[in-house]
C-alpha cells in the first residue's frame, strides 16, 4: 500500500511542476512579446520625432532670425502630427545636469513665464537627441539647432498611447509575476502537504461503507472505478426520472417563452408590480410610452416611476394594500424627459393558484394622439359655432361702434364751441376706436382665408420674418437665433405661414415682459414633413391654460386679444400642418409647427374652397 501511495503523490508532484514551467515559459513568452513590442513602438516614435525635428529645424534656420510665429508652429504640427513645439532661443554649453541647471539660472528671466515650467521639466529631464517621456503619454525629443540659427534648442512632442501603455506596464507585469511565482510556490508546498488527506479520507470512508479498495490496484484508479459503478447504477435507476423531468421543463422554457413574446408584441403598454409594490416587470410598449427603460426602474418602488402623478399613485395604493380595484380611467402624465401624455389605465390584480394576490398589473395605452385629434374637432366645432353667431353680431357692433365715433366727433365740436375741455370726449372716441380695431381683428379671423400656396425658400422665409421682429423698438432686448435650419422649397402661401410664425414669434417674446430674454428657432426634417421649433424661455404656460390657448379671445396678458394663436392655428391648419406645444411654468415653452414636405389632397381641397 506504500508503493501505491508513493506513486500517486509523485504523479502529483510532477503535475504541479509541470504547471509551474508552464507559467514560467508562457510568462517569459508574454515578456518578450512585450520587450520586442516596446522596442518596435520606442524606434519608430525617435524616427518620427527625429525626422520631424530635422525638418523643423531647416524651417527654422530658413526663418532665422526671426522668430516662428504661432500659425506656423500650429501649421507645424498638424504636418507632423505632433502635440507640441517648443522653442527656446539659447541653449546649455553642455548636456550635462549642472550645466542644464546654470544655463536655465542664467536665462529663467528671459523665458516667457507660462513656458518656464515645461521647458525646465523637458531640458532637465533629457539629452539632446533622444526621445524622453513625459507626463502622461507624451514623448519629447531635444534636438539642438545648429549655430547659424541662432544656438536654439527644438523640442518636439508627441503623444504615444500604445507606447505609454507598454512602458507603464513592464514594470508593474515584472512585479505581478514575481508575487505569482512567491504564491505559486507557496500553493505547491501547500497542496503537496495537504492534498494527499482529502483521498485518504475518501478511502477509509469507502471502507465503512462496504466497498473497500482493491489493494491489487492503484488507490485512486479503485476509488474512481468503485464510483464509476455506483454512476451507472444512479443512471440506470433514474434514466426515466430524467426524460420525464426534462420533458417538463422543456415544457415550461415553451411556456415562458410563449408568455415573453407575448407581452413584448402587444402595443399596449404593460407593468407588473409585486405585492410590496416594487416594479417586476415592464414590456417595450410601457418603456416607449412611459418614455424610459426597464432596466432603470425594475425592482424599484412603484412611486418612483410615477413620483409626479399622485393621482395614479392613489389608484395603485388602494389596489396593493386594501384590493380596491378601480375601473377604466384617463391620466395626464409627464414623462422622465418632459413629454406630456394621456394614458388609458386599467388596473388588474394577480392571483396565484389559490387566488390570493401576488400582485398588480397596469395596462397603458397611450390616448395622447387621440386625445389631441379630439380636442382638434372640438376647436373645430365651437369655431364653426362662433363663426356662424358672432359674424353677424360684430357686423352689426361695427355700425354701432361708427355711429357712436360719429356722435362723439360732433358731441366734441359742440363741446369744444361753448369753451368747455374735450378731453372726456377723446377718451370716448380712443375707446371706441379701440373696440372697432379689436371687432375687425374678429371678423378678420372669421373672414374666409383663400390660400395661394407657391413654391418658395423656407430658409428665406423665416428668416424674413425673424429679421421683422429683431428691428422692432419692442423687440430690442430679446435675442433672435436661428439654428440648422435646412434650405429647402415648400409649396405654401408665404403671407400667411409668415402672419402665422409671426404670431406664435410674438407670443414668445411676450414671456419676457420687461426684461431681457432668447427665442431659439431651429428646423429639422422627420417623418415627411418640416418641424419648426420656435423656444423660449420665459414664464411658460400654467397646465389649467394649455388646453385655452387656441380658444379666440382667451389670453393671459391683459392687453392681449387672444387671436393670435387661433389664427395662427387656423393658417397651420388649411396648410394641412399641425401646432404641437410642450411648456413648463417658470421655465419656458416651446412650439412645434409640423409643415407637410408633400402637398396631399385633403390640402388641395381645402385651399381650392372656402374655409
Amino acid at each position: 500500500m506504500l508503493k501505491t501511495k508513493n506513486k500517486f503523490e509523485s504523479r502529483v508532484h510532477i503535475g504541479l511542476l509541470l504547471i509551474i514551467f508552464s507559467l514560467l515559459f508562457l510568462n517569459f513568452i508574454s515578456n518578450f512579446t512585450l520587450y520586442r513590442a516596446r522596442t518596435a513602438a520606442s524606434e519608430e516614435t525617435f524616427t518620427r520625432l527625429r525626422s520631424a525635428a530635422l525638418s523643423i529645424s531647416r524651417v527654422v534656420q530658413d526663418n532665422f532670425p526671426i522668430q516662428l510665429s504661432e500659425n506656423q508652429i500650429n501649421l507645424l504640427k498638424n504636418e507632423y502630427n505632433l502635440s507640441g513645439i517648443l522653442i527656446v532661443p539659447s541653449r546649455p554649453e553642455e548636456n550635462t545636469p549642472e550645466a542644464k541647471r546654470r544655463w536655465l539660472m542664467a536665462v529663467v528671466h528671459g523665458l516667457p513665464s507660462e513656458q518656464i515650467p515645461e521647458i525646465t521639466e523637458k531640458i532637465l529631464t533629457s539629452n539632446y537627441n533622444s526621445v524622453t517621456k513625459g507626463r502622461g503619454s507624451e514623448y519629447f525629443y531635444v534636438y539642438p539647432i545648429p549655430a547659424r540659427a541662432g544656438r536654439d534648442l527644438l523640442v518636439v512632442s508627441v503623444n504615444r498611447d500604445g507606447l505609454a501603455y507598454l512602458d507603464n506596464s513592464t514594470n508593474l507585469i515584472l512585479g505581478v509575476v514575481v508575487a505569482a511565482l512567491f504564491m505559486v510556490t507557496f500553493l505547491y508546498l501547500l497542496i503537496s502537504r495537504t492534498i494527499f488527506s482529502p483521498f485518504r479520507r475518501i478511502a477509509e470512508q469507502a471502507i465503512k461503507a462496504g466497498r473497500p479498495v482493491s489493494g491489487g490496484k492503484d488507490e485512486m484508479e479503485a476509488l474512481v472505478a468503485d464510483y464509476e459503478k455506483m454512476i451507472r447504477e444512479l443512471q440506470e435507476n433514474k434514466a426515466e426520472l430524467l426524460k420525464l423531468n426534462e420533458a417538463n421543463k422543456n415544457r415550461a422554457d415553451s411556456l415562458e417563452e410563449f408568455n415573453q413574446y407575448l407581452l413584448e408584441s402587444i402595443n399596449s403598454g404593460l407593468v407588473m408590480l409585486d405585492r410590496q409594490g416594487n416594479i417586476l416587470s415592464l414590456n417595450k410598449a410601457s418603456e416607449k410610452i412611459l418614455g424610459t427603460t426597464a432596466g432603470e426602474f425594475v425592482g424599484r418602488y412603484y412611486t418612483e416611476l410615477f413620483k409626479n402623478e399622485s393621482q395614479l399613485n392613489q389608484v395603485l395604493a388602494a389596489a396593493l394594500g386594501e384590493g380596491v380595484i378601480s375601473g377604466y380611467r384617463e391620466f395626464a402624465l409627464t414623462t422622465e424627459k418632459g413629454a406630456r401624455r394621456v394614458l388609458g389605465l386599467t388596473v388588474s390584480m394577480i392571483r396565484d393558484h389559490k387566488q390570493e394576490p401576488v400582485g398588480v398589473s397596469l395596462l397603458l395605452n397611450d390616448l395622447t394622439e387621440l386625445n389631441l385629434l379630439r380636442e382638434e374637432l372640438e376647436t373645430k366645432h365651437r369655431l364653426a359655432a362662433l363663426g356662424e353667431m358672432a359674424g353677424g353680431l360684430a357686423h352689426q357692433l361695427r355700425n354701432s361702434m361708427g355711429a357712436i365715433m360719429g356722435y362723439g366727433r360732433l358731441l366734441k365740436k359742440k363741446v369744444e364751441n361753448i369753451g368747455q375741455s374735450p378731453e372726456s370726449i377723446d377718451a370716448l372716441v380712443q375707446e371706441t376706436r379701440e373696440a372697432e380695431n379689436l371687432i375687425n381683428q374678429f371678423l378678420n379671423f372669421t373672414r374666409p382665408f383663400h390660400c395661394q400656396p407657391i413654391e418658395c425658400s423656407f430658409k428665406e422665409l423665416l428668416r424674413e420674418t425673424v429679421e421683422s421682429f429683431r428691428v422692432m423698438e419692442s423687440c430690442k432686448e430679446i435675442e433672435f437665433s436661428l439654428e440648422d435650419i435646412p434650405d429647402i422649397n415648400l409649396s405654401l402661401d408665404p403671407l400667411l405661414i409668415k402672419q402665422a410664425l409671426a404670431n406664435i414669434i410674438d407670443n414668445a417674446c411676450n414671456a419676457y415682459t420687461g426684461r431681457r430674454g432668447a427665442v431659439r428657432i431651429s428646423a429639422r426634417i422627420e417623418s415627411e414633413a418640416l418641424a419648426v421649433s420656435i423656444e423660449d424661455f420665459g414664464c411658460g404656460i400654467q397646465r389649467d391654460d394649455i388646453g385655452k390657448i387656441f380658444t379666440p379671445f382667451f389670453s393671459s396678458r391683459p392687453q392681449g386679444t387672444g387671436l393670435g394663436l387661433p389664427l395662427a392655428g387656423k393658417i397651420i391648419d388649411l396648410h394641412g400642418g399641425r401646432i404641437l406645444l410642450d411648456s413648463r411654468p417658470g421655465q419656458g415653452t416651446v412650439f412645434t409647427v409640423r409643415l407637410p414636405l408633400e402637398e396631399s389632397s385633403e390640402r388641395k381641397l381645402k385651399a381650392s374652397v372656402t374655409v
